[in-house]
This record gives C-alpha cells, sequence and structure tokens, in this order.
C-alpha cells in the first residue's frame, strides 16, 4: 500500500509541475505587422531578358578585389501603371560566397572563378543583392526603369571561362 501512495504522490507531483510551468509562460514581446495588399500595380514588360555582359579580360579583373568591369545597362519596361508613384527593385539569386552583396557565377569546370555579377541603380550606385534599390518615379502609363550590371573581381586573380548566373527581380510598391 506504501509503495502506491508514494507512485500516486510522485504523479501529483509530476503533473502539479507540468500545470504550473505552463501557466506561467509569459510574453517577453508583441511584433505588429503592417502593410497592405495593393491592385495599383504595374505589368512588367521584359519579365525575362537576356543580358549580354560582353567579353572581358581576366587581367582587367586581376591584382585586387573590387575591381569593376565596364557596366551594361540593361531595363525593365512597365506599362498600364494604373498611378503615379514609385517603385523600388529588389534583385535576388545567389550571393558570392566572397561578396555575399554580388551575384555569384554559375560555377561547373569551365566557369570563370573570383569574380561575381554587381547591380547598380540608374544613376550608377551599387544596389546589395537582396536588397530594395532607390525609388523610381512612375508615372501612369508605360515607364522604363533603368539598371547597371558590372563584372566585381571577388579575388586578387580571376581566373578566365565563363562568367553567367541568373537573378531574379522583384517591383515593390512602398
Amino acid at each position: 500500500m506504501k509503495n502506491t501512495r508514494s507512485h500516486f504522490a510522485a504523479i501529483t507531483l509530476i503533473a502539479g509541475a507540468l500545470f504550473i510551468s505552463h501557466c506561467t509562460q509569459a510574453s517577453d514581446g508583441t511584433i505588429n505587422f503592417t502593410g497592405s495588399i495593393t491592385d495599383s500595380a504595374c505589368t512588367v514588360d521584359t519579365a525575362t531578358q537576356n543580358v549580354d555582359m560582353g567579353a572581358v579580360s581576366a587581367a582587367s579583373l586581376s591584382g585586387a578585389t573590387g575591381k569593376k568591369a565596364a557596366a551594361t545597362q540593361f531595363n525593365i519596361g512597365l506599362s498600364a501603371c494604373p498611378d503615379a508613384g514609385n517603385v523600388e527593385v529588389k534583385f535576388d539569386g545567389p550571393a558570392d560566397s566572397a561578396n555575399t552583396e554580388l551575384l555569384e557565377i554559375e560555377g561547373g569546370a569551365l566557369a570563370a572563378a573570383g569574380v561575381a555579377i554587381e547591380f547598380s541603380d540608374r544613376e550608377e550606385q551599387h544596389i546589395k543583392l537582396g536588397e530594395n534599390s532607390m525609388q523610381y518615379p512612375i508615372e501612369a502609363g508605360t515607364n522604363t526603369l533603368t539598371f547597371y550590371a558590372s563584372y566585381m573581381s571577388t579575388a586578387d586573380a580571376v581566373t578566365p571561362g565563363a562568367a553567367n548566373s541568373t537573378a531574379q527581380f522583384t517591383m515593390v510598391y512602398p
């Protein structure tokens, strides 16, 4: 009988402890989410495009990290913009391991090494991969957003080879 009482007492203590620990949980803070769903988005005319970066000499990028080739302009065309306002663009894709602000070059046996792709806005100011660009004013109707891409060295020595990559972009209406 004594053994049964001690088991009952132990079970009661465990159940009580579980109840007390569950009841004593408290919140440490609050997170409020704000935002909106808009119907005032533009139609992206150039959702898929190819940008020819040209052939760049490995020697022109070698010698130090951060050396850039000439920028290549590309545009994102918008149409059917219902209202005037602003838009920002966010470029996403695989980040370079040496500089996560840049787009990684696709690997492989014939791929270049020590180089990545930098994005910049219409004023040729750096845009970090995964972050929004500066605001571009848009008018109702048709608009063209201008951007630039450049090869940038991420190592002291750049190895020649294919320097291809793929990025996605998202239109952000602030």
